[in-house]
């Protein structure tokens, strides 16, 4: 089944959760795959663009599941234009963060705290109306702004999110005088060497998101014994009690190594972007360092600038 397709089926039983909820076992199905394929994505989002903790992140993962949330988010999918990934990346996840954002920062919301969520669900239709009344969605918006020849300096600073086009070749060859072969041998030559970068990112991400889950099912399992000892002293179980005791001495040691890791995690990827380095587009652009530090710094505030006129100024935070 078409990527578009299985998300618009899942997304449309979603939107009938009230009136069935006896959800389709295909559904259900799609659904625990969406959320194998994704959720590390969707969990390590708040971590990777907005610089948050692993606890915000676990936070932010469960709301966007609550209720279907996300699924109801991917009812306009259709997987012609843009890959799904980069769809929740660039589109969806940033919308549902600032959502979320609002919802559980009292500074950012004014809704009722006995329903965080009140007026979310609401007001998700003139979220879509409002992006309708845009020319252009968000994410296309500012596509049609970063692939302007003026900010090249940036798309390959960021090769590693936004591969070259042909366009971009085109453009560095006749900046630099090189040959259009001797351009595409170096892009794809960098190209390489920034993905195993990006899977080495991913792969401490995905190591991360796998501890904060123990810590989690540590967490519960606690809160379970905790009840159980209530229980046992309550009929005088002593062997039980023992059993339970050692349990959670065990279940401590092993939460607190845990969250050393988490420190240990978050110490060693305080900068989890991949770029280029200056000293790699100082060559390939045949100037100096400096003048690259120096073009960047500018280009960037220029594009600002721009996403901000042009798209609103939400879209560049």
């Amino acid at each position: 089944m078409h990527q578009g397709t299985k998300i618009q089926k899942i997304s449309s039983d979603a939107s009938g959760d009230d009136k069935n909820p006896c959800q389709d076992a295909d559904v259900l199905a799609n659904k625990a795959i969406f959320q194998t394929e994704y959720g590390v994505l969707i969990y390590n989002y708040p971590m990777r663009f907005l610089k948050m903790d692993s606890d915000k992140a676990g936070d932010f993962y469960l709301y966007v599941f609550e209720k279907d949330r996300i699924f109801k988010r991917l009812a306009r999918f259709k997987g012609e234009r843009i890959s799904l990934v980069n769809y929740l990346k660039y589109y969806v996840l940033k919308d549902m963060c600032m959502e979320w954002l609002r919802a559980t920062s009292p500074q950012l919301n004014t809704e009722s705290l006995d329903n965080p969520d009140s007026g979310l669900e609401n007001q998700l239709n003139a979220d879509d109306d409002y992006h309708q009344r845009e020319k252009t969605p968000w994410l296309d918006c500012f596509l049609q702004i970063f692939k302007q020849p003026a900010f090249l300096i940036l798309r390959i600073l960021y090769l590693a999110d936004f591969p070259a086009l042909t366009e971009d070749v085109r453009q560095i060859a006749a900046k630099t005088g090189r040959e259009l072969t001797e351009v595409v041998k170096w892009v794809a030559r960098v190209e390489h060497q920034l993905g195993e970068k990006v899977a080495a990112v991913d792969s401490r991400l995905d190591q991360l998101a796998v501890i904060h889950w123990r810590r989690l099912a540590y967490q519960k399992r606690l809160i379970q014994i905790e009840s159980e000892l209530l229980s046992a002293e309550h009929n005088n179980q002593t062997s039980l009690i023992w059993k339970l005791n050692h349990e959670k001495l065990e279940l401590e040691r092993k939460y607190a190594w845990r969250l050393h890791q988490t420190e240990i995690f978050v110490a060693d990827m305080s900068d989890q972007s991949v770029t280029m380095a200056y000293k790699d587009i100082a060559e390939l652009m045949m100037t100096s360092i400096g003048a690259v530090s120096a073009k960047v710094y500018k280009t960037k505030a220029r594009l600002k600038a721009e996403v901000i006129r042009l798209c609103g100024k939400d879209a560049a935070c």
